[in-house]
């Protein structure tokens, strides 16, 4: 599997208010009370995932341009072992 990380997408909100479209089946429609869905939460963790991964693949990208990136082989075939385990 391929990841790509897109650093330049820009987010328009950080908090999204989505209402429902109409009341479900049986609900009080007397009570004015309204669902929503906030994502604020949710965005501010993905965005501090990315920039952290972002730094993670800087570091790497400059321990192997000097040569200092080292990996065990114990450690690379453990990772694909599990890989290989828990894919579908």
């Amino acid at each position: 599997m391929r990841l790509q990380l897109d650093t330049q997408v820009s987010h328009t909100a950080s908090t999204a208010a989505l209402p429902t479209s109409s009341p479900a089946a049986g609900a009080d429609k007397t009570s004015g009370s309204q669902d929503s869905v906030k994502v604020s939460t949710l965005s501010t963790a993905l965005s501090r995932m990315a920039a952290d991964r972002a730094d993670r693949l800087q570091q790497i990208a400059g321990s192997l341009g000097n040569g200092s990136y080292g990996v065990s082989g114990s450690a690379i075939a453990g990772a694909i072992t599990g890989h290989a385990l828990t894919a579908e």
